[in-house]
């Protein structure tokens, strides 16, 4: 969900290979130390140019995802199903 959505609100030209380089350079190799969960967001938010507290939340909570909305971003339909075989044991 995250790549999709950095993708979409870019135009597809950048992705979090994009926010992985950042961090590696920012963090890694100027400032010599690991990056917080909420670094980690922050330079995604800069990547997209918009706020991805949508999908941060649902990655901490469990808040159902909104998997139509973001499987379109990559053109794809979501056509959930329902199998399950609660009477069969294994």
């Amino acid at each position: 969900m995250l790549d999709f959505k950095i993708r979409n609100e870019t135009k597809n030209t950048q992705s979090p290979d994009d926010v992985m380089r950042l961090l590696y350079k920012k963090y890694y190799q100027i400032k010599k130390r690991g990056f917080t969960e909420a670094g980690f967001q922050t330079e995604c938010e800069k990547v997209a140019g918009t706020s991805l507290a949508e999908v941060f939340n649902y990655a901490a909570t469990v808040t159902p995802i909104n998997y139509p909305e973001y499987f379109s971003y990559a053109g794809l339909a979501y056509a959930p199903t329902n199998i399950c075989n609660t009477g069969n044991k294994i």
